[in-house]
């Protein structure tokens, strides 16, 4: 036995993140953990590799009682962590966060020592990332990525994975997974955090269900199946989104013309168009040009040629002017840089860029009760888990993050929504609430352009969906003649798909 928890336990304030958590994770063994967004995932994990202490429990390592103060101890005995979001100096290449890390006693740095062990991980393992570009020039995946090889560095042998697979494609999920079947054959054990059911029937011997705060189920996976675990999460059965209005596409909200970016991130030619009650989905391999496109479209990326009109008026050439804006709503794909300020109060972040003079201020000043009551009801109606609206945002778990990110954009009545991978990293239940909102915003007779790499989620949520690669619109169809070989075809650059 590699890791026996007993009773861990802790609060924060009135919360109570774990109440008596128990785990056991053996060699050679892959254990989900599996919960809603708070269910206290993510804190079992913290108390485990000593980003937090405990209240109350106890940690054995192979048998023996240990106390685990810090990443540091959890590294010296072999515990690993691969976190939700890479901690990662942006501007440094991989070899030289790598080196950075491993630097802690002073002694000569060697970066290619560094980069020569991380290229070596990434051919054994047929990971595709460039150790010697800076991070924040990889994509998201990428990252992830290279937060694997950074601890696979440590040859630790008891892993956390936690949500990694949430910026990774199909494909490169499958990479993933068969590089942990590798893992667990050497002995080594995996918790991997997850929302993805079907992830955890494909990869795990063992799974572990949380809600709120407590352990409510330890099964192997060989005796369940999804609608089980989906009970199991949530208390209840998930129910799938409504039936949507049939109301036919209106009138253009959102065209683009033309639209191209030279560099490494290219657009070359991208035409496309999204109208009143219809929502327009965007296929394709990460990388291909998503994230400048959208960028683009929101007046956040100066483009090299091209249009971009929202109701007509220009959008390219700057920010939107600020009646355009007040029209527009953006779900980032990533929620720490983009979305949220982390060292500020909920209630905060739930009013940025969105005050209303006459509702939230007095005389040029705002009211702060009056903008404490407006978040605590949005934030309740959008399910975020926090102990007040006084806590600070990055004190809430990854997923409750990205709730109240939706929740502050879709809360208005926008034109159009613009968001990329909108349920990254939120739990079954939360996910469906999302697409209920993305529908209703149609329904009402909004736009909405998503980007997603869960095929899944394109194919519930589009009227109308494009592929991307290359930079480029490849093709695209209405969600009723969906062909799966042709989806294929047109992702791997077929223009003939």
């Amino acid at each position: 036995m590699l890791l026996d928890v007993e009773g861990l336990t802790k609060r924060y304030g009135g919360l109570v993140a774990n109440d008596a958590v128990d785990l056991v994770v053996g060699e050679g063994e892959v254990v989900a953990l599996l919960g809603e967004n708070g269910a206290g995932k993510s804190t079992l994990v913290k108390l485990v590799y000593g980003l937090a202490r405990p209240d109350a429990g106890r940690l054995r390592w192979r048998g023996e009682e240990v106390r685990i103060g810090s990443p540091r101890d959890a590294l010296a005995l072999g515990i690993g962590l691969v976190p939700q979001h890479d901690l990662m100096v942006p501007t440094m290449t991989g070899a030289e966060n790598l080196e950075l890390s491993r630097n802690l006693t002073g002694r000569l740095l060697d970066l290619e020592a560094s980069r020569a062990r991380l290229a070596e991980l990434a051919s054994e393992f047929g990971l595709d990332v460039d150790v010697d570009v800076p991070v924040e020039r990889l994509t998201v995946g990428q990252r992830q990525w290279l937060s694997l090889l950074r601890v696979l560095v440590a040859d630790v042998d008891l892993l956390f994975l936690d949500e990694i697979t949430a910026n990774l494609t199909p494909s490169e999920t499958e990479l993933l997974f068969d590089s942990l079947r590798r893992l667990r054959a050497q002995g080594r054990g995996i918790v991997l955090i997850t929302h993805r059911l079907s992830e955890v029937l494909a990869i795990a011997d063992r799974v572990v269900v949380m809600r709120q705060g407590r352990k409510v189920a330890d099964l192997a996976v060989a005796d369940t199946d999804e609608r089980e675990l989906a009970r199991l999460m949530v208390g209840r059965p998930v129910e799938r989104i409504s039936e949507r209005s049939s109301t036919p596409p209106g009138d253009v909200v959102l065209e683009a013309t033309g639209l191209g970016l030279e560099g490494e991130e290219r657009l070359e030619g991208v035409d496309l168009a999204v109208r009143r009650h219809e929502i327009v989905g965007i296929a394709g391999v990460d990388g291909n040009g998503q994230r400048p496109l959208i960028e683009a479209l929101m007046g956040l990326r100066p483009l090299d040629r091209g249009t971009v009109l929202l109701h007509g008026r220009a959008v390219v050439g700057g920010t939107p002017d600020r009646r355009l804006r007040a029209e527009m709503a953006r779900v980032p794909e990533d929620r720490h840089r983009h979305g949220l300020a982390l060292g500020m109060t909920l209630w905060e972040n739930v009013h940025l860029g969105r005050i209303e003079l006459r509702r939230l201020t007095r005389l040029g000043l705002i009211d702060d009760r009056r903008a404490r009551e407006g978040a605590g009801g949005l934030l309740g109606r959008f399910g975020v888990r926090a102990s007040s609206v006084d806590q600070q945002a990055r004190e809430l778990s990854g997923g409750n993050q990205q709730k109240v990110v939706v929740a502050r954009e879709l809360s208005d009545d926008a034109a159009l929504v613009v968001a990329m991978n909108p349920t990254r990293g939120l739990d079954i239940q939360a996910a469906a609430f999302v697409h209920e909102q993305l529908v209703a915003v149609r329904d009402r007779g909004g736009a909405v352009l998503f980007v997603s790499f869960d095929l899944e989620e394109i194919l519930l949520l589009a009227d109308r969906v494009l592929v991307m690669s290359g930079g480029r619109i490849v093709g695209g169809f209405d969600r009723a003649d969906h062909d799966p070989d042709r989806l294929a075809l047109l992702m791997g650059g077929s223009v003939h798909g």
